[in-house]
């Protein structure tokens, strides 16, 4: 169950991005993105190996943190958007 939630949550996104701009292009350019981003971690190691442990292990750190604000910033950009784009119609 681990990636469901985030890979659902992302294909809300990306289509409600999809449905305020009337274009496809933005939601292949963020999955693109999102693709490089991930597989480049996981599968090559080109930024290091992956070495966090869940939260229920290790409790709230730093990385936590900075991730939920990491997080929390792209959201309210791409909530930001949606907006302006729907605005815009």
């Amino acid at each position: 169950m681990g990636m469901v939630p985030v890979v659902f949550g992302a294909g809300v996104l990306l289509g409600t991005l999809a449905s305020a701009s009337g274009t496809l292009v933005f939601c292949m350019l963020g999955h693109w993105i999102m693709d490089i981003g991930l597989f480049a971690y996981w599968w090559t190691q080109i930024a290091g190996t992956f070495s966090q442990r869940p939260i229920f292990e290790v409790g709230v750190d730093l990385f936590f943190i900075t991730e939920c604000g990491v997080f929390t910033l792209a959201l309210g950009l791409t909530l930001m958007a949606i907006g302006r784009l729907l605005r815009l119609q």
